[in-house]
């Protein structure tokens, strides 16, 4: 069965399968970034923030969108700070191209949506965030 943690977990496994130094942060999805502990280069959080049915609601399951915002940081070189930009952005490329090829999860459809990116305080990190949407069946009985 399909379930909004069961969701999480698989794109969290999957973002960790892109290798090199990417790490689940242990904070709430939403925090990333806000604590100073809480970043790290290429420190990353799922966040489900929101979900609703979609069509008949009569039925043994529901069609279910959960908007899902994957959020990361990225640590910007002083000496060099449009170039680390540039490859905060193509990271970004990356973790969408991973999320959006086939074959691999058939428990749900991810949708892209939208990406924001901006400064943290001290200029030193960049923080990402991916916005999608999960499309599943929520089995109800």
């Amino acid at each position: 069965m399909t379930t909004q943690s069961a969701i999480r977990a698989a794109i969290a496994a999957r973002i960790v399968a892109l290798g090199g130094d990417w790490k689940e942060s242990r904070f709430l999805p939403d925090r990333l970034g806000y604590d100073p502990s809480s970043v790290a280069h290429l420190s990353y959080s799922v966040d489900l923030p929101n979900g609703r049915a979609v069509g008949n609601r009569q039925k043994p399951t529901i069609y279910q969108q959960e908007t899902v915002i994957i959020r990361f940081t990225y640590q910007v070189k002083p000496k060099d700070q449009i170039s680390s930009y540039d490859s905060a952005l193509d990271v970004e490329n990356t973790v969408v191209s991973q999320l959006l090829s086939s074959g691999w999860t058939s428990l749900f459809q991810l949708v892209y949506v939208s990406s924001s990116r901006s400064s943290l305080e001290t200029g030193e990190w960049r923080r990402h965030e991916l916005t999608f949407n999960a499309l599943f069946y929520l089995a109800t009985e």
